[in-house]
């Protein structure tokens, strides 16, 4: 099979590279290591099917969606936009049967917008490496059965919001999928670094653990609805509503 359906590589137009229309029929990708490929780019991604971008034998997969900025200095080089979805009515995008929808990593904005994700192997939406200067906006999507529906990782100095997405799990896809987590944040350390995460308004159902949030600073957690289902490994293993570990001025 073919490795990347569409690459983008250094593009720094003003104005962001479309991927997919919303007058016109939606483009499909299907059975790929990687659907549509952005390196130091502005891009929109909207109106689009991904489909079984999935580990095969030797075909080995990354991501629906797969986004990264410069590498170095962020204060010294451009910031690079991806959005992917949005609120029109042909704006969202479909991820199905993926090992992850959407992976961004180093020194990207980041809007993840009114997309529809469904058994996904890994992440939903991964989001890692922001830093000073960068924002990453995660909003009113929906993803049914992730074994992590969004997990953000070394965000160092970003601004996070994490708000009125609605996340569950099938009680199928929970047996298969084992320890579930509807949101998963995590820092190297918590101390002296302002990780500025606001998650709010975010519906998660049928996980085993709803929230976790580890070595955060400043952290706000607010006004979300869990409803846990500990179905998928041993009983023994807890189920846990919302976990903070080594965090700093974190607001629940």
């Amino acid at each position: 099979r073919s490795p990347v359906g569409i690459e983008i590589n250094r593009v720094t137009n003003a104005l962001p590279i479309l991927v997919g229309e919303t007058d016109q029929s939606n483009n499909t990708f299907d059975n790929l290591d990687i659907g549509v490929m952005c390196n130091r780019s502005n891009v929109l991604i909207r109106n689009n099917t991904f489909q079984n971008i999935q580990t095969a034998g030797a075909q080995v997969a990354t991501a629906a969606i797969y986004a990264n900025g410069h590498p170095f200095f962020p204060l010294l080089h451009p910031i690079y936009n991806i959005t992917v979805g949005g609120y029109g009515a042909n704006d969202p995008n479909t991820f199905t049967n993926c090992l992850t929808g959407v992976y961004t990593t180093t020194n990207l904005n980041v809007n993840v917008y009114a997309n529809t994700f469904y058994r996904i192997t890994q992440y939903g939406v991964h989001c890692q490496a922001g830093n000073l200067g960068n924002t990453i906006n995660i909003k009113n999507n929906t993803i049914n059965s992730a074994k992590v529906a969004i997990h953000c990782f070394q965000n160092s100095n970003c601004t996070t919001e994490i708000s009125l997405n609605k996340i569950s799990v099938n009680a199928l896809n929970a047996i298969l999928l084992g320890t579930t987590y509807g949101i998963d944040l995590q820092e190297f350390s918590s101390a002296g670094v302002n990780s500025h995460y606001t998650v709010f308004d975010n519906k998660i159902q049928n996980v085993r653990n709803g929230i976790r949030a580890n070595n955060l600073n400043h952290a706000i957690i607010d006004n979300n609805k869990i409803e846990l289902r500990p179905t998928g490994t041993s009983a023994t293993v807890p189920a846990k509503g919302i976990e903070i570990l080594a965090n700093s001025l974190t607001q629940v």
